[in-house]
């Protein structure tokens, strides 16, 4: 589970998955919503990816898959998947000129 905060266009580490010392594939579903409370707005994101791992490194296999719901006034927002090093990270980016609150939960499952 993960919590965040984005105010204007900046991003938001959601959450941070240490993958571990031993090679292995995952895969990764999670669950995003955010709020906008001045006008106010709602979005709603699920994702799911596959990550590789070397022991040291992960790297994204293939394309994430992605459900968007957004309302207008947060169709700037976006979340992602990102790796670095041997991390692999729940990204979200707000929208310039409001401030969105963030809450997510994600679950693997691994080889």
């Amino acid at each position: 589970k993960g919590t965040g905060q984005t105010i204007g266009a900046v991003t938001a580490d959601l959450i941070t998955l240490a993958l571990g010392a031993t090679p292995t594939t995952y895969i990764v579903e999670a669950k995003i919503a955010g709020f906008e409370s001045t006008t106010p707005a709602g979005c709603g994101y699920n994702i799911i990816c596959t990550t590789r791992i070397t022991g040291a490194a992960a790297s994204l296999v293939g394309t994430q898959d992605k459900i968007v719901e957004e309302e207008a006034a947060l169709a700037a927002c976006d979340v992602n998947f990102v790796v670095a090093a041997n991390n692999l990270i729940l990204r979200a980016t707000g929208t310039a000129g409001l401030t969105v609150n963030w809450s997510s939960t994600a679950n693997r499952v691994g080889v």
